[in-house]
């Protein structure tokens, strides 16, 4: 984190759920939430720049900055872009059992 002048890091990948998990990233990836009103009216195939959303598989902060802004989505928190098959998200079992299945055939196919 120190190398790129942040406190904070969020892991994200390209949108493909809710609006309300999304976030804008710059060129420096600096991440900053949809706040526009007029964004929800709009199709996603008429939205110009690229959306990300958190895909919740990595924060990591600064004690210091944890400690302030009691999160991780604080004032300049850069996004590490990650794909899809990489981000698994588990909250459950069936997540879990998923993500597995993902492993072995990886592992078995190797793609």
């Amino acid at each position: 984190m120190d190398s790129d002048g942040c406190d904070s890091v969020v892991s994200v990948m390209s949108f493909e759920k809710p609006v309300s998990s999304l976030r804008y990233i710059d060129d420096d990836k600096v991440l900053s939430p949809i706040t526009n009103v007029d964004f929800f009216e709009t199709r996603r195939q008429d939205i110009k720049q690229m959306l990300y959303e958190v895909n919740g598989s990595i924060f990591a902060s600064k004690v210091e900055s944890l400690k302030k802004y009691k999160s991780f989505h604080q004032e300049g928190v850069k996004g590490y872009l990650m794909p899809r098959t990489e981000s698994f998200d588990i909250n459950n079992m069936d997540d879990w059992y998923l993500a597995e299945a993902y492993a072995m055939y990886k592992e078995r196919y190797g793609k």
